[in-house]
């Protein structure tokens, strides 16, 4: 097992994260740097819980995203950064079920109903269509906001400035992938 360094957090034997300013890093270990064979994981959840989240749209990332300008906040919320690959279209249900599941998980531990998703395509360097991505985020919200809980999406094809206030706790700030 790799051993983290700096400010570095470990989340299980996945991942690290370093803040540096204002900056956040996230090391991803993959199953064989680790000497394990490769296990097939593709989409990536970061999920944080926040006293403070707030965003604003800086610029398209999508040319076909429609034009939005928006800025929001929220307190008390899990904030979950995900990022989707192609394989994952072959298990779809699956795939949303243990998205859902992982987002009430954390909400549950920090006792709130407040559930922030934002489509991140930087935890793999790989992805899914945009079009899968979209109905993925539409699926889990919808299913999140049936079974009580309020959830607040980043504008899909764009690029946001954001500032977030993460809690200390060390559930506060977990990396998981199926």
């Amino acid at each position: 097992m790799r051993s983290s360094y700096g400010n570095g957090e470990r989340f299980g034997q996945e991942a690290v994260i370093h803040y540096r300013n204002d900056i956040i890093f996230v090391i991803v270990f993959r199953q064989e740097d680790r000497g394990y064979p490769e296990k097939e994981h593709n989409v990536k959840l970061l999920l944080f819980f926040t006293n403070e989240w707030w965003y604003k749209t800086a610029s398209k990332s999508l040319d076909s995203a429609p034009a939005v300008e928006k800025e929001e906040a929220v307190s008390d919320a899990v904030v979950i950064f995900f990022h989707c690959e192609a394989e994952d279209e072959e298990k779809y249900s699956s795939v949303v079920q243990k998205f859902v599941k992982n987002a009430k998980w954390l909400a549950g531990k920090f006792k709130t109903k407040n559930i922030v998703l934002h489509s991140f395509n930087h935890l793999s360097s790989t992805k899914s269509s945009p079009e899968f991505a979209r109905r993925m985020l539409d699926d889990v919200r919808e299913r999140l906001e049936r079974t009580g809980y309020t959830v607040m999406v980043t504008p899909f094809g764009y690029f946001n400035e954001f500032h977030m206030h993460v809690a200390g706790d060390s559930l506060a700030k977990v990396f998981k992938e199926f």
